[in-house]
């Protein structure tokens, strides 16, 4: 059990995870800089490389302000619904070789707990009683049906090879199912680049 517990934690687990988040969102911030002309983070740790967690405990002692006029009900249902949502699609990820929760489709089950996701952060901005909200909501919505369908995409393609629409099958058959093949492995890689840039503009 404690093995099982540390590999969760520590690779390629929720440690892992977070620390390669940081790290991604670090490089955006200095690319994005780099594109428009500016330095980007440069004070926060070396470089500005802990600029992400420095804003990430900025936003933990933001005060909690709802506008007057919005449905405070939905507001609050929709944030505790879009992060427990999101938790819950960790779930399905092999870990350890396993996930917790494995069966034939997970995959799907998975797109779309990500979909939902962007829908009650639409739900969100359409509780505020502001005209400027609403059309950011909007905004999204067309941003996340944009996006999804090639992060669909992407994500069948190591489905349709390995004939599974289960993520923990998926991770063990991929190998066998290229066959070993040095060269077999590049659209894998491209799908994966593709994926990942898909997947950040989904989440801004």
């Amino acid at each position: 059990m404690i093995d099982l517990l540390l590999k969760i934690l520590i690779f390629p687990g929720v440690l892992f995870i977070g620390l390669a988040s940081l790290i991604i969102e670090w490089l955006e911030r200095k690319c994005v800089a780099y594109m428009q002309s500016r330095v980007g983070p440069t004070y926060t740790g070396p470089q500005g490389i802990l600029q992400p967690l420095a804003d990430f405990i900025k936003l933990l002692s933001k005060e909690d302000i709802v506008p007057r006029g919005a449905d405070e009900f939905m507001v609050d249902l929709s944030l505790v619904s879009a992060v427990s949502l999101a938790t819950f699609n960790l779930f399905f990820i092999p870990f350890t070789g396993q996930a917790i929760i494995c069966f034939e489709g997970d995959l799907l089950v998975s797109m779309l707990l990500a979909s939902v996701t962007a829908a009650l952060i639409f739900i969100l901005g359409w509780s505020y009683a502001s005209p400027f909200t609403r059309v950011g909501a909007l905004r999204l919505v067309m941003q996340v049906i944009g996006f999804d369908i090639v992060l669909i995409l992407m994500a069948l393609i190591p489905a349709i090879e390995t004939g599974t629409l289960s993520i923990t099958n998926i991770s063990k058959g991929i190998w066998s199912a290229l066959g070993f093949r040095p060269l077999s492995i590049i659209p894998h890689y491209i799908a994966m680049v593709i994926f990942m840039i898909v997947a950040l503009a989904e989440i801004e």
